[in-house]
Parts: structure tokens; C-alpha cells; sequence
């Protein structure tokens, strides 16, 4: 302890010591001052010709009650300022609490903000990647019921146009089975199979993100380049002649056997194309991103929001007495006689913590956030 501050401190113990020694003697005499005035009003008055001494004995005790107690505060007030200082230091960081919580609050709001934002980018970035794989597969089924239809017909004309298990009358020419194959075949290029990258009107999504997610679809793709659909175009349509001189013998029973199983292969690639968007979509959504480190949420409270008047009063008024059997259990009060309108305003605001869609004609309702 540095010696400059002795002299102040012998002085403060000086001085309590001092109040010390002067309130012990004061509570001495206070306690023989109340013993007196006890034993004065344990003697009650039993006849009616004491009225009028012990009325006047009641008001001397009284007197004396009142001096008690002014001699008590004059004594105990004057540490009122010793306390003040003591208390000081606390009140003084509690008035710096809010500014700070109001900063971290303004944080938290924007931080909300940014995560809400982020999170529809997110989004935004799954439903393009959903909306490209389920393009891909949609257009590799049309494209499949195409070859299937295509196939079909060319297979049915053949047949209907044969006139001879080996030639086929196309116009004016008159083709071989295989003649006929390779100049089908001419009618499909590669293009027709390609599937490109479809339009998708973004909110928050920039070009180059969008491009990036098409090129990731394409290398998770095989039918993308149109390269295994032209393949399969051509094997398909070599595959339905092979016995094409078997068929001629029967070429009505051959055509309906085409048809059907045609329509069975376009079923199937419609139920195919279906199960893979089902399970495009789960593995886009089933993709978890990282996100930084967590923060407490923010605690939002409903609080009355009206001014102070007659008419507001009697609106809560009626309103707790509109919804008293909920409200009732919301209010904490020993003597429901001493029921205050504000405590009938925080049971209305409790019932509103409770349920967000809680509404009543004519009552005000805000928001604050704490911590």
C-alpha cells in the first residue's frame, strides 16, 4: 500500500470507528426507549373511566414510535452516501451493458441476414444442379423413345414395303435390307443426341457458377455428348434387322410384336428417367455445406406496444377479460383484487410468447430482441 494514502484511510477509520461507538449507544437507548413503550401498552385499559388517560397514553406511544424511528434514519442515513459510493462501481457497468449488447445484437441481426442470403444461394446453387440432372435425364428418355419410335416405324414401313425377304421398294428405288439400314441410319447425326445446357433464370447465381455446375453435370453424365445415344441409334437399328427375312414370312405378327415391345421400352425409359430425378434430387439435397463457427440465436420477446390512456386500459381491460380462462393462468397475484391493468397487459403479451399467431381486436404487440 503506497504511504499517500495512509493519511486518508486512518482518517475513514477514524470516522467509522466514531459511527461505531455512536450507533451502539443510540440502539441502546432506542431499545430502553421501545421497552418503555411496550411495557406502557401491554397495561390495556379495563374499565371505561380509563378511556380518556389511555387515549392519551396511545398517543404519547405513538409520538415516541415516530421519534424512534426519526432518531433510527437520522443515524442510519448517514451511511447513505458510504453505500452510494459502494454501489457506484456497479451501476457504472451496468449502464455500459446495454450499448454493448445493442452491438452484439446489431451483429447477430446482420449476421441473420447474411446467413438467410447465403442460404438462398445455397439453395439457389441445389436447384440448378437438380434442374440440369433432371434436364439430362428427361431429354436422354426423349431422346430414347425417339430411336425407339423411329426404329419402329422404319421397321414397319420395311415390312409393309418388302418384296422379298431381301429387297424393300423405297419410292422408286428398290433397296437392300441392307441398303435400307445404312440410309436410315444417314437420317440421325450426332447433334440430335447432344443435350445442352438449358436456360436458367437466377436470382443470386452468377454466370460463371452456373456454367461450372453444367460443366460437373456434363462429366457425371455419359449421354451428355450424344455420343452413346448415336451409338446406341445405330446398334438399335442393325439389331431390328438381323432377322428381317424371318419376319417377311409373318410380317403382320412381326409388326404388332414391334409395337409392343416398343411401347414397353418407352415405359421403361420413362420410369427409369423418373427414379434417377428422384435420386438426382435426394443427393443434391442430401449435400451438406460447411458453415462457420455457431452462434446463439437471438431471443425475440412480445411486449404490449400502447400508450398510456383511458381508452388503451380499458381495450386491455376487455381483452383479458374476453380471454380469462387462458389468461388466467398467465398472471401471478395473491389478491386478484389488487389486479393491475399492466399485469393483465403481460398476461395478454405471455399468451402471444406462446403462440405467434395469438391476435386480439385492438391490442398492440412488439418485438424486442435480447440476448
Amino acid at each position: 500500500m503506497e504511504t499517500n494514502n495512509l493519511p486518508e484511510i486512518q482518517k475513514k477509520q477514524n470516522a467509522f470507528a466514531s459511527y461505531a461507538l455512536e450507533s451502539h449507544n443510540l440502539l441502546e437507548s432506542l431499545k430502553q426507549r421501545a421497552v418503555h413503550v411496550i411495557v406502557k401498552l401491554s397495561n390495556f385499559p379495563t374499565k371505561i373511566e380509563d378511556i380518556v388517560e389511555s387515549e392519551k397514553t396511545l398517543k404519547e406511544c405513538k409520538a415516541e414510535i415516530n421519534s424512534i424511528k426519526s432518531d433510527r434514519l437520522a443515524q442510519t442515513s448517514k451511511l447513505d452516501k458510504f453505500f452510494e459510493n459502494f454501489m457506484a462501481p456497479e451501476k457504472q457497468s451496468l449502464a455500459a451493458l446495454p450499448g454493448y449488447e445493442k452491438a452484439i445484437i446489431k451483429l447477430k441481426n446482420e449476421k441473420s441476414l447474411a446467413d438467410q442470403l447465403q442460404a438462398n444461394k445455397d439453395a439457389e446453387l441445389k436447384k440448378i444442379k437438380e434442374t440440369f440432372l433432371v434436364h439430362i435425364n428427361n431429354t436422354k428418355a426423349s431422346h430414347e423413345q425417339v430411336i425407339i419410335d423411329y426404329v419402329t416405324n422404319r421397321y414397319a414401313y420395311a415390312l409393309k414395303h418388302a418384296k422379298s425377304a431381301s429387297e424393300i421398294q423405297v419410292c422408286e428405288d428398290l433397296l437392300t435390307v441392307d441398303n435400307y439400314v445404312s440410309k436410315c441410319q444417314y437420317t440421325k447425326k450426332l447433334s440430335d443426341f447432344v443435350i445442352t445446357k438449358p436456360n436458367f433464370t437466377a436470382k443470386y447465381a452468377t454466370d460463371e457458377q452456373i456454367n461450372q455446375i453444367w460443366s460437373e453435370c456434363e462429366k457425371e453424365s455419359i449421354y451428355v455428348d450424344g455420343k452413346l445415344m448415336m451409338g446406341k441409334f445405330e446398334g438399335d437399328l442393325k439389331d431390328k434387322f438381323k432377322y428381317f427375312s424371318v419376319a417377311y414370312k409373318d410380317a403382320e405378327r412381326a409388326i404388332a410384336h414391334s409395337e409392343k415391345t416398343a411401347n414397353e421400352a418407352k415405359n421403361q425409359a420413362t420410369i427409369q428417367a423418373e427414379q434417377m430425378n428422384v435420386g438426382a434430387k435426394l443427393s443434391v439435397n442430401a449435400s451438406v455445406l460447411e458453415n462457420g463457427p455457431g452462434t446463439k440465436a437471438l431471443k425475440e420477446k412480445f411486449e404490449i406496444d400502447m400508450a398510456s390512456s383511458k381508452q388503451n386500459a380499458m381495450l386491455i381491460m376487455s381483452a383479458f377479460a374476453a380471454n380469462l380462462d387462458k389468461c388466467e393462468n398467465e398472471v401471478r397475484v395473491k389478491d386478484w383484487m389488487k389486479l393491475t391493468v399492466e399485469q393483465m397487459g403481460n398476461s395478454l403479451a405471455a399468451l402471444k410468447n406462446k403462440d405467434n399467431q395469438f391476435e386480439v381486436t385492438g391490442i398492440n404487440f412488439k418485438v424486442t430482441q435480447k440476448l
